[in-house]
C-alpha cells in the first residue's frame, strides 16, 4: 500500500532529499491508498497518471506556469518568507534584477543565506552580472539534480536571462 504525490518545485537553489516542493497527494478513487499487488489499482494509478497528473506538470514550462501552478499550495504565514525568497530567485533567473534586489536588501539574513550558497551571488546580482549568476544558478540546478538522482532524465536548457541581450551600461 502506498500514497502518492505530484511535486512541483524549481531546481535552484539546491536542496537536500528531505524537502520535495509543493504538492497534492492523490489516492485512488474510492479505495484510499493505492494497492501495488491489485493489477486493477495499478492500472487506475497510470491512467490518472496520463490523464490528469502529467498533462498538468507537463504544461509548466516557464516561471510564469510554475508560480500560477503554486499559487494554489501557497500557505499563509509560514510560507511567505520561503516564498519571498523564491520569488527572488524566480526574478533573478529572468534578469528582473530590480525586483530581486529590492526583495533581497531589506532582508539581511537573506543576504546572509546567500553568501552561504554562493558567496558570489549578492555581488552578481548588485553588479548585475549575468555570466556569473546563470554559473551559479547552474550549479545550484545541477546540485539537486545529482541529489535527487535525476541526472538521466535533465537536459539543461539555458535560465530566461541567459536568453536577453545584456543591456546597455
Amino acid at each position: 500500500m502506498f500514497k502518492s504525490r505530484t511535486v512541483v518545485d524549481i531546481l535552484i537553489p539546491p536542496s537536500d532529499a528531505g524537502y520535495l516542493g509543493r504538492g497534492d497527494y492523490f489516492t485512488d478513487p474510492g479505495k484510499g491508498l493505492w494497492d501495488a499487488t491489485n493489477p486493477d489499482a495499478v492500472q487506475r494509478f497510470f491512467d490518472l497518471l496520463e490523464d490528469k497528473i502529467l498533462p498538468k506538470l507537463r504544461s509548466t514550462t516557464t516561471f510564469d506556469h510554475y508560480r500560477i501552478l503554486t499559487e494554489q499550495y501557497r500557505a499563509s504565514g509560514d510560507y511567505y518568507d520561503r516564498d519571498r525568497f523564491f520569488e527572488m530567485l524566480i526574478a533573478t533567473a529572468v534578469g528582473n534584477f530590480d525586483l530581486a534586489q529590492s526583495i533581497v536588501e531589506p532582508q539581511p539574513d537573506v543576504q546572509l543565506y546567500l553568501g552561504e550558497l554562493a558567496p558570489s551571488f549578492y555581488p552578481a546580482l548588485l553588479a548585475r552580472d549575468r555570466t556569473e549568476i546563470a554559473k551559479i544558478l547552474h550549479a545550484w540546478e545541477a546540485q539537486t539534480i545529482k541529489t535527487y538522482k535525476l541526472e538521466k532524465f535533465w537536459e539543461q536548457t539555458p535560465f530566461p536571462l541567459e536568453l536577453q541581450d545584456t543591456p546597455p551600461p
